[in-house]
């Protein structure tokens, strides 16, 4: 089944648990208090992707109109939240990855950390 007959639901379930694996080597207490932190970022996931799509469709700049005779053009709401969001989903990651142990030679951090940079693919 592709993503593009999943329902939001289902793309966050599936975001969860990608996010889950990603932080495997966390404290089982840790991420049971931060499952909505793990949640929240599944959604902002799933809800950015579809942001994205709809960028792609209809643009980031929206015309308007202010009174009889001015117009012009602004970003659009869905570039507006889009900002917003990535920086919500940033932190949250950010936030997630620095609760991963770590250990003598480096960090734990690096699965999630390639999950980050590389970006969610789906």
């Amino acid at each position: 089944m592709t993503n593009d007959n999943l329902t939001k639901d289902e793309l966050v379930k599936k975001e969860v648990n990608k996010i889950r694996r990603s932080l495997k080597e966390m404290n089982p207490e840790l991420k049971k208090i931060n499952e909505k932190l793990i949640y929240n970022a599944a959604w902002l996931a799933v809800s950015l992707d579809d942001l994205t799509k709809t960028m792609d469709e209809c643009g980031v700049v929206a015309e308007y109109k202010n009174g009889e005779n001015q117009y012009g053009t602004k970003k659009s709401p869905e570039a507006e939240l889009y900002t917003s969001w990535s920086k919500q989903y940033a932190t949250i990651m950010k936030q997630l990855s620095d609760l991963l142990p770590k250990d003598g030679a480096g960090n734990k951090k690096d699965e999630l950390m390639q999950f980050l940079t590389e970006g969610a693919r789906r």
